[in-house]
């Protein structure tokens, strides 16, 4: 009895371990694919005591690029690659795609808390051997444009590598102000509700969501000026103060490259009769 009770406290102090890494590593309920910095969630994922408020308010800023080729952003928006991710890819998004897909290669299975169209079968402790063995391939992310780099060679053997994940063209940043009430000195009223009447806080935390306007305010952050617009400040501004303009610098190339030729050789032949 001894023996199996080790063993048995081995076998599930080690599936916890594993469990625990790989929930840290995908959670779509602590680290939703829209929030750029999944480190934002990590940090308010912690229990208050019952004795204070925190209080915290959202800010949410978009931020685009310039619709170029991929090639040249280096960058997709959510509505590209649409059959794959149905119109919100995310780099995040890929990432977990990516991790699913590795998991399912490497062990046959598929972690209870993944979601997967996958017809293999949920990971039971007969593949906790694998997943301890590849837990550390899947902590790290191989460079996407370092492919054939021979320095990274060891690398790419211990890492994932997705080629097809690049970041977001559409980032919404998430900032948050946090604000902290002592609970129990202030007694405000409008923190109490019916549903906690008689019940012991001890030990425990309250969330409660409010949302203090009708509407939500989302900071759009775009390209101030186009290269046509820039030229055109600079022909307006040059017009005014100078008196020039595009046909003005016309006419200095004309005048410079082809009058000048004209008239010397103009004076050649005459003068060489």
């Amino acid at each position: 009895y001894p023996k199996m009770n080790k063993l048995k406290n081995i076998t599930l102090r080690k599936m916890e371990e594993i469990l625990q890494h790989m929930g840290q590593l995908i959670n779509f309920e602590k680290k939703p694919s829209n929030f750029a910095d999944n480190k934002l969630i990590d940090d308010y994922d912690k229990l208050f005591g019952s004795e204070t408020v925190n209080i915290m308010k959202a800010v949410s800023s978009l931020v685009l690029c310039i619709p170029t080729n991929i090639s040249k952003r280096q960058c997709l928006f959510h509505t590209e690659l649409s059959q794959t991710f149905n119109n919100i890819y995310s780099y995040s998004t890929c990432i977990t795609r990516c991790r699913i897909e590795t998991v399912q290669t490497l062990c046959k299975c598929t972690p209870y808390f993944l979601p997967s169209t996958s017809r293999l079968p949920t990971c039971t402790l007969k593949h906790l051997n694998c997943l301890h063995k590849y837990t550390e391939k899947l902590l790290y992310l191989y460079p996407r444009d370092s492919e054939g780099n021979e320095a990274l060679k060891e690398e790419l053997t211990v890492s994932m590598y997705c080629p097809n994940c690049w970041p977001d063209c559409e980032l919404t940043d998430h900032s948050i102000k946090s604000y902290k009430i002592n609970f129990l000195r202030t007694g405000a009223s409008g923190f109490s509700n019916s549903f906690l009447s008689g019940v012991d806080l001890t030990n425990k935390s309250i969330i409660n969501i409010f949302q203090p306007t009708g509407e939500g305010i989302l900071h759009r952050l775009d390209v101030v000026s186009y290269w046509y617009e820039i030229l055109s400040n600079i022909g307006s501004f040059a017009g005014v103060m100078m008196g020039m303009g595009i046909f003005t610098f016309v006419e200095i190339i004309y005048f410079i490259l082809i009058r000048i030729f004209q008239i010397m050789y103009y004076n050649y032949v005459k003068y060489n009769k």
